[in-house]
């Protein structure tokens, strides 16, 4: 048991060369890929992770959530790093682009709306999965009080 199953979560921690590990997750996956933290630092292991992005559409959601970690301050720009291999990878992908969430911090309250990471998110929009035109539905939690 690893420590994400531990703590409930769902999802594998994976480790190891990039490249193997996203090709041998590609043989195992029995879920649609949902969300990808990625903590890739360098344009490289970044690009070479994106290779999960050109899964069968049935194997991701029709938008998938995404977290970069290595976008903001210095040394970081457009032209290196995780920016570069979001710009390359929407350069060369027609039917599958990556979209930054802007305006994150606006529906966010208290000490989270000045949070940097909210500037960290994304999208992966799966323009070619079956479900992508379908109706997103929106559920607000059950908050009525019981006895």
């Amino acid at each position: 048991m690893n420590r994400n199953s531990e703590r409930g979560y769902a999802g594998p921690n994976l480790g190891g060369n990039v490249t193997d590990t996203v090709r041998d997750f590609g043989k195992e996956i029995v879920a649609p890929v949902g969300f990808v933290a990625n903590d890739l630092d360098f344009y490289t292991s970044t690009r070479d992770s994106f290779a999960l992005f050109d899964f069968e559409p049935n194997r991701l959601l029709p938008r998938v959530t995404l977290y970069f970690d290595d976008l903001l301050g210095y040394p970081y720009t457009t032209a290196t790093g995780e920016w570069a291999a979001i710009n390359e990878f929407n350069a060369t992908h027609e039917k599958r682009q990556i979209g930054q969430v802007y305006g994150l911090n606006h529906c966010l309250g208290r000490a989270y709306r000045f949070a940097p990471w909210n500037e960290l998110f994304f999208v992966l929009h799966v323009f070619d999965h079956p479900g992508y035109n379908a109706l997103e539905e929106k559920r607000s939690p059950d908050l009525s009080l019981r006895a």
